[in-house]
């Protein structure tokens, strides 16, 4: 795929035959506009088209930009909704089309799904704030209230609850579309939101970027600010806020609360708005208070929410610590009276994130202060205290259970230790030997003397029974080397992001892992420490921070703006050739040591050159000889003929 097709290519792809491979969609009728051209619904990441009519009524959408593992997505979704069998009315199953539609000469991925009769919440609401009539606040409360009950029940997260992915049918029941952004639990752990969701009905920590999960308290705020709009909608509330779509909430109440003229009028409203908006202002307050202060609205309200399972919490391939663990982080750094820009250093986070969290641990311990976190949240620090009974002997030795024999890890040489942990670190046996200061012939010795002591027969089996073994530290991989490297040759983590292809928060979540390994708390004492352990080369000693330990090439190489700047190569296969003295050395998965060339036996059927037969004159040398045989017959010419007729 070159790229993306835009909304408009797909419409026209569907105009024209055999550009659908679902057969059953080849057999339903594309509904088509006044004009003739397909009826469409637009979104932030795709577009959808309505085929058939009645019951045989499908929504097909396609995709206008990538997303992030979009087809295991997908199948996750597929099969836990397809499993709920109709239990949860608000949604619809989907079938993931991997080969979708065909336009601009390659197939892409569809997604099919029932068609959901109804208007957007929005559309829906357009009508009565034109004519100045009133909505039923109660009933369309309570359907959404019914609504979010289904979400629990299903173990959902919609991951977008907004007035566009709300429908209104005509019985005034609500279905939800648009599941790009959906969670299931089988996606727990695996996957990280795709998208933020509409700013309107977002928390403003998810909107600052500062909250990226996906959980029960992000979707309850969604479902509060929902629930907010449908209770407090009046005609006097949108031309008195000039609300012309219907929608109440704006960004500027949630990134402002305190300024907003419609919350400050809906906590002084009378009756269960009133209520209803002050639990709302305690949920803005504190994100984690969302899902509490959503089920006591619903109790204003008469309904009772059914409880939720075990919130979804997506992740990536980042370690990157859970909130708990990031709290005590926070928590223990302040009693080690570490600023706020420290904190954020130690853990590579923004500081106005740090911040953030800080507030919100406030607020969530009720303590008054920074300083009575650590106190609220991990207690008093433990202190000796002294035996308060005699001695107590021991166990006779018959009763203490005999523990299991391990095997005895071998003793390995300086050497292949050095070896091992430059091969972990990524690195080609060639680099290796460079790094190393030895001969490639020595590396092909230690390689093979591992192998034996380890009883495998490559490399890469080597350093797995090595880690197992502990006779290499666990941190050193090709990843976490490469982010050391470059942050070695950079300076910091922003310049090093680019060099690494990766975004800032990728190298700080990286970099903080290598603090936690290597137990310190800077980015310098874990470069002093690599290198140390002869991880890392000094860098006055590498040629340029751009090639890392790259050989120095024999003639001068004027860079061009397509080098790309590597620190370690992680290619899977890599060759280096050497001359027929040498051993040569290659990387493939697994590592395996091959013969020097000057051992391995040629093809068969290929000609062995005769060491009599002559060697052919090379080209340039006869072109030289021959300018030289010219330039004396010249020179006779003129010494012969020009001067005696002088």
């Amino acid at each position: 795929m070159a790229g993306w097709p835009r909304f408009t290519d797909y419409a026209d792809a569907l105009l024209e035959s055999g550009t659908l491979n679902d057969q059953h969609l080849r057999s339903l009728e594309l509904v088509r506009d006044e004009h003739g051209r397909p009826r469409m619904r637009r979104g932030q990441s795709g577009t959808v088209f309505h085929f058939g009519t009645g019951q045989e009524s499908y929504a097909f959408k396609v995709f206008t930009r990538n997303m992030a593992d979009l087809r295991d997505r997908h199948m996750h979704i597929s099969e836990h909704l397809r499993a709920l069998s109709g239990q949860a009315t608000c949604l619809v199953e989907i079938s993931y089309l991997e080969r979708g539609i065909y336009v601009n000469g390659d197939w892409y991925p569809a997604v099919k799904m029932k068609w959901c009769e109804g208007q957007t919440l929005s559309e829906f609401l357009r009508p009565h704030v034109a004519d100045h009539s009133q909505i039923d606040n109660a009933a369309l409360s309570r359907a959404w209230l019914d609504v979010l009950g289904q979400l629990r029940t299903a173990r959902v997260l919609h991951g977008d609850l907004q007035e566009g992915n709300i429908l209104v049918d005509d019985r005034g029941a609500l279905h939800l579309v648009d599941y790009d952004g959906m969670f299931v639990p089988s996606m727990a752990g695996a996957y990280k939101p795709n998208e933020r969701g509409h700013p309107n009905y977002q928390h403003p920590l998810r909107t600052r970027g500062e909250y990226e999960l996906v959980d029960g308290a992000i979707e309850d705020f969604s479902g509060l600010v929902v629930l907010i709009d449908l209770l407090a909608a009046t005609p006097e509330r949108w031309e008195r806020f000039n609300r012309s779509d219907g929608i109440l909430i704006s960004p500027s109440d949630l990134a402002q609360p305190e300024r907003s003229e419609l919350l400050a009028d809906l906590g002084e409203a009378p009756g269960p708005l009133g209520t209803v908006a002050k639990l709302f202002r305690e949920a803005l307050r504190a994100l984690p208070d969302a899902s509490r202060a959503l089920e006591e609205a619903a109790g204003v309200l008469g309904t009772k929410l059914s409880a939720r399972g075990e919130p979804v919490r997506p992740s990536g391939d980042l370690v990157v610590p859970e909130e708990e663990e990031l709290a005590r982080l926070i928590a223990e750094a302040i009693r080690q009276d570490m600023s706020n820009s420290d904190i954020a250093e130690q853990l590579g986070l923004p500081v106005a994130q740090v911040r953030s969290r800080i507030l919100r641990l406030q607020q969530k311990l009720q303590v008054s202060s920074r300083a009575s976190i650590p106190a609220a949240l991990l207690g008093s620090r433990p202190q000796p205290s002294l035996p308060t009974e005699v001695h107590q002997p021991a166990p006779p030795p018959e009763s203490l259970p005999t523990p299991p024999t391990l095997p005895t890890p071998p003793k390995l040489t300086k050497g292949e230790t050095a070896l091992l942990m430059q091969l972990a670190a990524g690195r080609i046996p060639a680099d290796a030997a460079r790094a190393l200061g030895v001969t490639p012939g020595t590396v092909t010795k230690n390689a093979s003397s591992l192998q034996a002591k380890l009883g495998v027969t490559t490399m890469t089996e080597a350093i797995a029974v090595a880690r197992q073994q502990g006779l290499i530290p666990a941190w050193i991989n090709p990843r976490l080397v490469q982010t050391l490297e470059a942050i070695q040759a950079q300076g910091s983590h922003a310049a090093a992001a680019p060099v690494l292809g990766v975004s800032v928060r990728t190298v700080a979540n990286r970099a903080r892992e290598l603090r936690v390994a290597l137990n310190v708390n800077s980015d310098a004492l874990a470069i002093e420490q690599a290198t140390k352990d002869g991880v890392l080369r000094p860098l006055s000693e590498r040629r340029s921070p751009d090639r890392g330990s790259r050989p120095k090439p024999e003639k001068p190489v004027t860079p061009t703006a397509s080098s790309q700047p590597s620190v370690v190569s992680a290619t899977p296969t890599v060759r280096r050739q050497r001359t027929a003295d040498q051993a040569k050395l290659i990387w493939k998965d697994p590592i395996r040591l091959q013969e020097p060339p000057s051992r391995q036996k040629p093809p068969v059927g290929t000609p062995t050159p005769s060491p009599t037969s002559p060697t052919p004159a090379r080209s340039g040398n006869s072109g030289l000889v021959l300018v030289a045989v010219l330039v004396a017959v010249l020179v006779a010419i003129i010494v012969l003929v020009v001067l005696p007729s002088r």
